[in-house]
């Protein structure tokens, strides 16, 4: 069974300059989830998928492979659907997944897991969520409590899950299958969910998210 995976990493963007080469405690960000991608024995190829020459510059020290991807695919409103189905027609394989490069706290075993639950599932698709245990709202709903009767106490609701987009994992046949008949792809056929701790699926989108997982990396650090 031949599993790949990519890290979509584009120059661009909009809320936080560079984010996948900001500094991270004397590295750039995508590095840390290079290095953990790298150590997953299960993985046969590891690719950082990008249209930019800055980026494979950055990465050109770490036994990565490059898929360069057409530049137009790394515009704001190309979505996930297109830049798997452009990497994944190409790069035949069983499963792929898509590690986000801005989510530098994942571990080795997170990777790792993933792999082995959409496999023992049989899930066509799987995404990666976290768990939050506190009063939730969508659109001013309540989620997971009443605003009649008394206040319900943190540890008596029901948690409810964000996907973090930390780790994706497909069946390549049945996503390159569903996007050629529908013209997208992402959540597809028989779904998983699958629960990472908190904090490992933060994802670096503003700066405070950035200055959060270097105080988590020193820390971790001055624990080992």
């Amino acid at each position: 069974m031949k599993i790949i995976a990519h890290m979509p990493a584009r120059i661009g963007s909009k809320r936080l300059s560079l984010k996948n080469l900001q500094d991270l405690n004397g590295q750039p960000v995508m590095h840390y989830g290079i290095k953990t991608a790298l150590a997953v024995e299960s993985l046969s190829d590891v690719y950082v998928n990008t249209e930019s020459d800055i980026i494979i510059n950055a990465v050109k020290d770490l036994p990565v492979k490059i898929y360069k991807r057409d530049p137009e695919l790394s515009i704001d409103s190309v979505t996930q659907d297109r830049f798997n189905y452009d990497f994944i027609s190409k790069n035949p394989c069983d499963y792929f997944l898509l590690i986000n490069p801005i989510c530098p706290l994942i571990t080795k075993e997170d990777i790792s897991n993933v792999i082995d639950f959409c496999i023992k599932g049989n899930f066509d698709s799987v995404f990666t969520t976290t768990k939050h245990e506190t009063h939730g709202i969508f659109k001013d709903v309540p989620l997971n409590f009443k605003t009649t009767g008394h206040l319900e106490r943190t540890q008596d609701l029901a948690p409810y899950f964000s996907i973090n987009w930390a780790i994706n994992m497909w069946k390549r046949e049945a996503f390159i299958e569903a996007y050629e008949r529908d013209g997208y792809g992402v959540f597809i056929g028989n779904i998983g969910y699958f629960e990472i701790p908190n904090p490992r699926g933060l994802k670096i989108n503003y700066e405070h998210d950035l200055m959060l997982a270097e105080a988590l990396i020193r820390l971790q650090t001055s624990k080992n």
